[in-house]
């Protein structure tokens, strides 16, 4: 008798999603196929998209520019306050 589930895999057992005709320490054969998660149906375009942001965040500066700027200028010039 062959029988197409679907299971999960947790803690190192696959665990069937619903009810199996088996005897209790029967044993089967498995023949797996993984499920493509999101990521592996993300368009071309979305996918060279991500990798355009990448490269550009690569391309940004590692550190600060030395413009003389404290993180307390930082808040006043972005809420013009000062936090204390």
């Amino acid at each position: 008798m062959d029988q197409n589930i679907e299971a999960i895999f947790e803690n190192g057992v696959l665990r069937p999603l619903e009810p199996v005709d088996l005897k209790e320490s029967q044993r089967v054969q498995l023949s797996i196929h993984v499920e493509p998660v999101a990521a592996d149906l993300m368009s071309a375009e979305q996918h060279e998209s991500i990798l355009d942001l990448i490269d550009a965040m690569e391309k940004m500066p590692q550190r600060s520019p030395n413009d003389g700027l404290s993180n307390r200028d930082h808040d006043k010039m972005l809420y013009g306050f000062c936090g204390n």
